[in-house]
């Protein structure tokens, strides 16, 4: 027992050095210096800024700004998503359109998850709306 014990801490103090070899840079980015841009195929207005990950290999961390009045119809991702609305509300939808307005509206400081491939819609119906 004494020896797994032994094992378990070299282990973890390992990982622990590994992980601290790669996290000695931090990364800061004032509000006036996020460079958005439109997406391809996204709404007229819409913006984004892309902030660390690769879709194709795992998590991703993306900035979206919706001008008020943007209505995005329903889509789906190919990976799992947790949405913090930062700004603004968020309206999301799993039937209907945005134009029902039958969604659930987000407001600053909540968030969603939605399993991958899920039908959804989203809108940002009043005011300017970013989400992370």
């Amino acid at each position: 027992m004494k020896t797994l014990a032994l094992i378990l801490v070299v282990a973890g103090t390992a990982v622990w050095a590994v992980q601290d070899k790669t996290s000695q840079e931090i990364t800061a980015v004032k509000s006036a210096e996020i460079q958005w841009t439109h997406p391809d195929g996204a709404p007229e207005g819409m913006m984004a800024f892309h902030v660390s990950g690769d879709a194709k290999q795992g998590p991703i961390v993306d900035f979206i700004k919706f001008p008020a009045g943007t209505k995005v119809p329903m889509h789906f991702h190919s990976a799992n998503h947790t949405v913090t609305v930062l700004s603004g509300t968020l309206t999301i939808g799993t039937t209907g359109t945005p134009e029902t307005g039958k969604g659930m509206e987000i407001e600053a400081g909540g968030y969603y998850k939605i399993p991958a491939k899920t039908p959804h819609w989203t809108a940002a119906l009043t005011k300017e709306t970013v989400i992370a």
